[in-house]
């Protein structure tokens, strides 16, 4: 029986990404804060927040790294991951993090607008609400 398994979410980041090598690449994480209102019945709206961290690799670890700083609004594809681990007390231990495929900057740097400054050809790759528009328009229907 065939599984799916794939998360689309939009927050904003809590911290800058921290990056470090491991074996031949280099993993950046990040953790996102998802915020839902909810009105009760007597009318009050309560806030709540859920955060989830975010693991990427390669490319997308490259633009994490570059790009997203603390408060940026962000949509991330991927998946859901489960990491284990055995603790320093012997104990297993796990923790479930979206294994992010592809970002979405929701708030890229404004740099287009301004005379004078050339388009910055690293930021070919990375995926705007601009560039997503322009895909929508081109579709045949």
């Amino acid at each position: 029986m065939p599984y799916f398994n794939s998360l689309v979410l939009m927050g904003h980041l809590t911290a800058d990404p921290v990056s470090k090598p491991v074996g031949m690449g280099k993993l950046t994480t990040f953790t996102l804060a998802l915020n839902k209102k909810n009105k009760k019945k007597d009318g009050t709206v309560v806030e709540e927040t859920c955060f989830i961290d975010v693991e990427t690799w390669g490319s997308q670890s490259d633009i994490a790294d570059k790009y997203l700083k603390k408060g940026n609004l962000v949509l991330v594809e991927g998946r859901l991951k489960q990491n284990k681990w055995k603790a320093q007390d012997g104990g297993d231990r796990s923790k479930h993090v979206m294994a992010c495929e592809n970002i979405c900057l929701m708030n890229p740097p404004a740099s287009d607008n301004k005379p004078n400054i050339r388009p910055n050809p690293a930021m070919a790759n990375v995926k705007t609400v601009a560039n997503i528009k322009e895909s929508i328009d081109d579709l045949p229907f």
